[in-house]
């Protein structure tokens, strides 16, 4: 596991900043442990989040987005916002967003009068991370967020798609 230097992700495995048992390790070390594990589960604890989002703000002032759709046809989803946002003007993605092969993701067209053609994010940006997931750690997160999971996912049918098609991004 590679955390920017962190040195409990540089000497632990990902499955055990999981699943270490932290009791036998120095308190310094146990708490950074501790730390790190909420980083890195907290996050997908998606029920949480939006049950408490739901006690600020009414479900028709938010929207889920598709994140893969976003990286292969961004200018789907910017429309799809757009119009949740009501703008008074529409902004034509399509047109302003061009695919950078190089890069290996979308770039915003400049006008022709500008020096470059294309902005991009920086180097550190976009790039490819190995996707191996060790099979334990796959089937701790699986057993981790089932039952969160399960009810965002009645949350999300009954509070914001209730009469509406299910997004096939969240099957």
């Amino acid at each position: 596991m590679k955390s920017h230097g962190d040195e409990i992700a540089l000497n632990f495995t990902f499955y055990d900043v999981l699943t270490q048992n932290e009791t036998s390790l120095p308190n310094q070390t146990r708490e950074k442990l501790i730390r790190l594990r909420h980083g890195c589960l907290d996050p997908g604890l998606y029920y949480k989040h939006t049950k408490s989002w739901l006690k600020y703000f009414p479900a028709r002032k938010l929207i889920f987005l598709d994140g893969h759709l976003l990286r292969s046809q961004p200018h789907l989803v910017l429309d799809h916002l757009q119009k949740f946002l009501s703008p008074t003007q529409m902004v034509n993605y399509s047109r302003l967003l061009v695919y950078d092969k190089k890069k290996g993701f979308f770039c915003v067209r400049r006008p022709k009068n500008e020096t470059r053609s294309r902005i991009c994010l920086g180097a550190s940006k976009g790039r490819q991370y190995e996707r191996r997931l060790d099979e334990n750690a796959r089937i701790f997160l699986n057993s981790f967020y089932a039952e969160s999971n399960s009810k965002f996912a009645k949350l999300l049918k009954m509070k914001f798609f209730p009469n509406s098609q299910w997004p096939s991004w969240l099957n």
